[in-house]
């Protein structure tokens, strides 16, 4: 560890950083320096050897001019000894004529030819730039004289000449790194004295956590900045130690105040453990000491329906914000109302420590406000309600005063009842309430009662009126005086009863929706028309005509004279008037007729007077551009027919006139054998053209899979057809229910079903067959209280092109499939297995001979 700090030092990383700086800039002056000694001993060894060059050639050609001495040739080679012997980098020194004579001094190599020649010129000049010194260089010049041209061939030394610059280089580094280190020992020394030092007993006096004193002291010591330092960090200790004095007090202050708070105070944890409790919250939550508070569930001591509305207060809790909620807490038997406010409490490293929680007991607060929340709204109602009629009793039940609302409902005076004995049974009878003996037993109830005010509304002849008897009490359980209020609410219970009306007439149009669902026999719809309308609409009397092609009736009639006892002849004089004059006076108009009195309207209406109706309305039935017939009802018995009837029979034209035409449309569809009377599904004439369909378009996919049903025939023989058509209907709306919106379901017989779905292959038709087999298995069929039928199902599946193209193949091979799995018994699929998909590939779309 004191390895690891001497490692992290400043001082270290200092010196250091010094050192690897010195030695950088060392090597880069040695580098420097050889780069420059190497140039410079080029520079100089190539004049030098000028000069050589010109010597010789100054000495030979001296030499040269004498002929006749006979001594020339010994003269010249001891010239060239002296030149040898004189200058060490010369290695050997030659002299070659063009004569083929030669003259040497040294020793020429056998490999001179492969070494690096260098020439100069005859004036001196070298012609090769500057000697390299790294080699053996041969110096080439020549000398001309008298026709005759002399070769000089010079050998030069050149790792010899590097040899000496490097150790000349060396001997000028060496005294140069010998004054930087002793340089860089004087400056580590005095590093040491003036920064090291100090530095480090700063060090040493924080990680021994040292006092103020100390650091006073160490101060004292050094005279420099670093006494500075230490002084600076003696007075932030010392303002530390003053500021850490006070937090404990202030602690201290803060826990006192926490545990001896008047208000009940609980700290939870994140998981919503109490952690912290004081004295006034373990007295709240029932506990004798406070240790048993410690390590409870907030929330079990919280009422259950107000526990997530604390948790919630809980998770938005924050630091900046102090968030409130009211609860029910459980002690013992009561439940005391307490209002919660949360605060949140951080840690030293800023994370939630745990959550404060302060609950004030709002019971009694509560029960003052009720209080004057009640005499507010008794004050209220004597100012909101100056115009409904006011009547204040005294407690000995005597009249005290009254307002001048009262007067004009009871047609009295003022004057004439303040002081009367107040009897609620002859007082209210002016009213003339319909039910006396209700209204005389509730107020009977509502006298005894003396804490609480009751509100109770009564039909009068003169409308509806809402009764308040409010008790007056001058302190709790003293009575002194009754207020009764009674407003008219004959409006508000009109609007009341409208909203009824409305609600109920929506339920009947669903209700004749359904009822005139999927119908597909005219005469059915008729019936069933006249019974509903009898029933949603209360009248004694609803009829139906409907225009007729046949020319000798030219009207078909369904009417129901409810309990009303009529002869036939009444009944067809009545379908005459219907035929004759009331559908000549609708259908033109297409509106909504009514007659209040039929006595004052002549003979045509006769024919419903002798049936004993006095009111009739009428209402066309039309169906785009084509008027189908009338709506007719009737009542009795001095009843007038209402303005809801009109409006519900309004409303119930077109839904039954949209009923007709569907009837009518599917009449014609079974009469052509297009669909099922059972099934309202396609019939086995449909088969070959939805085939033919999907077989023009080859390059489509589709399947084809073939349900048939289980045991129909024993289910037939056992329970009856009717039963069998209720079974296949079922089964045909769970077909409906399972396929796609563009699958053909087809009804072949009473058993069989074909399913035809475009843009799927047989690998995606399993599946869909297997829900098929799932719904029709899930179906339970109830005959009467007990017997239940269960369906079960065989189906076929083929596809299209995975089996086959043409029309009557795919087919085949599906009831070829059902066969087979028929034969392994009730309730299986063929194929059986799952056909996985196969790989993507362009192939060319079928020719129109092979399709």
């Amino acid at each position: 560890m004191q390895n690891a700090r001497w490692a992290r030092s400043i001082v270290t990383r200092l010196v250091g950083g010094l050192c690897l700086i010195g030695m950088a800039f060392s090597i880069g002056m040695a580098i420097f320096e050889f780069h420059r000694s190497t140039h410079m001993a080029e520079v100089e060894t190539t004049g030098r050897m000028t000069r050589i060059v010109s010597d010789v050639r100054f000495a030979l050609e001296s030499l040269i001019t004498e002929n006749a001495n006979p001594k020339r040739a010994k003269i010249i080679e001891q010239t060239l000894d002296n030149f040898t012997e004189r200058d060490p980098l010369i290695v050997a020194l030659g002299l070659h004529a063009s004569d083929g004579q030669t003259y040497k001094s040294g020793y020429f190599p056998s490999s001179i030819d492969t070494m690096q020649h260098w020439s100069i010129s005859e004036s001196g000049v070298p012609q090769d730039g500057e000697l390299d010194v790294d080699k053996k260089t041969l110096l080439i010049s020549e000398i001309s004289h008298a026709g005759t041209t002399y070769t000089l061939h010079l050998l030069i030394d050149g790792p010899l000449l590097r040899e000496r610059m490097n150790e000349s280089v060396v001997q000028q580094l060496s005294g140069i790194w010998i004054m930087m280190g002793g340089i860089t020992l004087i400056a580590l020394l005095l590093l040491r004295r003036w920064l090291t030092r100090p530095l480090h007993r700063l060090d040493n006096l924080i990680r021994e956590d040292a006092s103020a004193s100390v650091f006073e002291e160490t101060a004292d010591d050094m005279k420099d900045e670093f006494g500075d330092l230490a002084r600076a960090i003696a007075g932030m200790l010392n303002r530390l130690d003053k500021a850490n004095c006070k937090l404990r007090q202030r602690e201290g202050a803060l826990q006192h105040l926490y545990h001896f708070a008047p208000t009940a105070m609980v700290s939870i944890n994140v998981e919503g453990t109490i952690v912290e409790a004081n004295r006034r919250a373990t007295e709240l939550f029932g506990y004798v000491e406070t240790d048993e508070l410690i390590g409870c569930d907030v929330l079990q001591c919280i009422r259950s329906q107000d526990r997530g509305v604390l948790r919630q207060c809980v998770e938005r809790s924050s630091v900046n914000h102090v968030h409130q909620c009211q609860v029910v807490i459980h002690k013992g038997r009561d439940e005391i109302d307490v209002n919660v406010e949360l605060a949140t409490v951080l840690d030293e490293l800023g994370e939630v420590s745990h959550i404060r929680l302060s609950f004030n007991d709002v019971s009694e607060s509560k029960r003052l406000i009720h209080q004057v929340t009640e005499q507010q709204r008794l004050l209220d109602l004597v100012v909101n309600h100056m115009s409904d009629a006011i009547l204040l009793v005294a407690e000995n039940g005597r009249i005290i005063t009254s307002n001048n609302r009262l007067e004009q409902l009871l047609h009295l005076h003022v004057s004439d009842i303040i002081g009367d004995f107040f009897d609620h049974r002859e007082f209210w009878s002016r009213l003339e309430i319909r039910n006396p003996a209700a209204f005389d037993t509730r107020m009977e109830q509502v006298l005894q009662q003396i804490d609480q005010s009751v509100s109770e509304q009564f039909e009068t002849r003169h409308g509806a009126f809402l009764f308040q008897v409010i008790p007056i009490c001058d302190e709790p359980g003293n009575l002194v005086a009754r207020l009764w209020v009674v407003q008219d609410v004959t409006e508000q219970m009109k609007n009341r009863n409208l909203l009824e009306q409305q609600a109920a007439q929506l339920r009947a149009l669903q209700h004749v929706g359904y009822s005139l669902h999927l119908l597909h026999d005219v005469d059915v719809l008729m019936e069933r028309t006249v019974m509903e309308l009898l029933n949603v609409l209360d009248v004694e009397a609803v009829g139906v005509a409907l225009r007729h092609e046949n020319p000798e009736h030219r009207s078909c009639q369904a009417f129901d004279l409810g309990v009303w006892q009529t002869d036939q002849e009444d009944k067809e004089s009545l379908m005459d008037a219907v035929r004759t004059r009331l559908m000549p006076n609708i259908l033109p108009t297409r509106s909504t007729s009514y007659w209040t009195d039929l006595s004052q309207h002549g003979r045509w209406t006769d024919a419903f007077k002798n049936v004993g109706l006095d009111s009739l309305a009428a209402t066309a039935l039309y169906n785009r551009n084509e008027t189908q017939g009338l709506i007719w009802i009737a009542r009795r018995g001095g009843r007038p027919i209402e303005r809801r009837h009109l409006f519900m029979l309004e409303a119930l034209a077109p839904l039954i006139s949209t009923g007709l035409t569907n009837a009518q449309m599917r009449q014609q569809m079974y009469d052509l054998n297009i669909s099922s009377s059972k099934t309202d599904l396609p019939t086995e004439s449909q088969l070959q053209t939805r085939i033919a369909r999907h077989v023009q378009n080859p390059a489509q996919p589709w399947s084809l899979l073939i349900v048939e049903l289980d045991h129909v025939e024993k289910l037939r023989d056992r329970y009856g057809q009717s039963v069998i058509d209720q079974y296949l209907r079922a089964v045909a709306d769970r077909f409906r229910d399972v396929c796609r919106i563009g699958d053909d379901i087809i009804h072949m017989d009473d058993d069989r079903f074909v399913i035809i779905s475009p843009a799927i292959r047989l690998y995606e038709a399993i599946p869909m067959a297997k829900r098929i087999r799932q719904h029709v298995q899930q179906l339970r069929l109830t005959i009467d209280d007990h017997t239940i039928i269960q369906a079960t199902c065989c189906i076929g599946a083929a596809g299209s092109p995975n089996d086959h193209f043409g029309e009557q193949l795919t087919y085949d091979v599906a009831l070829e499939r059902l066969r087979k799995a028929q034969a392994v018994g009730s309730g299986q699929i063929e194929p059986a297995t799952t056909i996985h998909a196969p790989a993507p590939k362009l192939t060319p779309p079928p020719t129109k001979n092979s399709s």
